[in-house]
């Protein structure tokens, strides 16, 4: 449904004047001069003259603890606001690059790890290797024939072969 410009303007203007009149209500009376603080007796017998715990009577026009905790639209209340919405993005986005960086760091420490296991397991294997040789070595030394420490006497026993 296609609504001309005219009838978008109305409806602006009209929700324009229903916040207006919304937020005219919410102030109550504050631009009043002193002289009625809204707590004394009232005339208007619809009124509760019961006192309420802070030894205040309840007022009709005078703003209530709601309306005065309300968020207000001041200038104040909206760059405060703005300020801390800055600050908890700005806080947010550094949490998220303290997040990226221990990610990164960890991943370099597994990498550390893996490079320092496969140094080690490339040691053993080499160790393996030279000790391979050396047993090839020893057998071709022996003619072929791979003598054990304990075959034959204890005199036969040569004590520089060691």
């Amino acid at each position: 449904m296609k609504l001309s410009v005219e009838a978008k303007v109305a409806a602006a203007v009209a929700a324009g004047l229903m916040v207006m009149s919304s937020g005219a209500m919410a102030q109550g009376h504050k631009g009043q001069p002193t002289g009625s603080s809204h707590f004394g007796p009232t005339s208007n017998p619809g009124v509760s003259t019961h006192m309420n715990q802070q030894g205040e009577k309840p007022s009709l026009f005078g703003p209530t603890n709601a309306e005065e905790n309300k968020p207000t639209v001041s200038d104040e209340k909206v760059t405060e606001s703005g300020r801390k919405r800055r600050d908890e993005r700005r806080m947010d986005q550094e949490q998220r690059q303290d997040r990226r960086e221990n990610f990164r760091r960890r991943d370099e420490r597994r990498m550390d790890q893996e490079q320092r296991q496969d140094r080690r397991e490339n040691v053993r294997r080499r160790d393996e290797r030279k000790q391979d040789q050396r047993q090839r070595e020893r057998r071709q030394e022996d003619g072929g024939i791979v003598k054990s420490p304990f075959a034959g006497s204890l005199l036969d026993a040569n004590p520089s072969s060691r």
